[in-house]
């Protein structure tokens, strides 16, 4: 669907602290923004498995109970002029970011992002929630 483009994942936090700015990507992110603890961040090609104790449960998110909207309307963000599908990443509510942020609702759409509520499923607060901006990489905003 998106022919091989990349995407930017970063959190916003509405608690900025005074050394460090209020949005980060999140594959750089070492702290939560919301309870302050330090996260060990792993190395690439080292393994999530040391770390899955600290892990929150992730959300479960019902699949039936609600109508299902017809693929062939558009909606929200498909109605904006020049949108096209291959710059938006296809989000789901209850995936898992990272290994770590979890989707738990959308908060709002822009040209060029999407931002999303999220749960930082390290973060010892399980009621903390954190923004998600997901954008299209190069198009220079993030």
């Amino acid at each position: 669907m998106h022919d091989g483009a990349s995407f930017n994942f970063a959190l916003t936090s509405s608690l900025p602290t005074s050394d460090s700015p209020r949005e980060r990507k999140l594959s750089s992110h070492p702290t939560c923004p919301i309870c302050a603890r330090t996260v060990q961040t792993p190395r690439a090609n080292h393994s999530y498995s040391t770390m899955i104790s600290d892990l929150s449960s992730s959300l479960k998110f019902p699949d039936t109970g609600f109508d299902i909207v017809d693929a062939s309307e558009p909606i929200e963000e498909e109605t904006l002029p020049n949108y096209s599908s291959a710059n938006y990443y296809a989000a789901h509510i209850g995936q898992v970011l990272l290994d770590r942020y979890q989707i738990v609702g959308k908060l709002g759409y822009g040209v060029t992002s999407t931002v999303w509520q999220g749960r930082d499923l390290l973060c010892v607060s399980p009621s903390a929630t954190l923004n998600l901006l997901i954008q299209l990489t190069g198009l220079g905003f993030l």
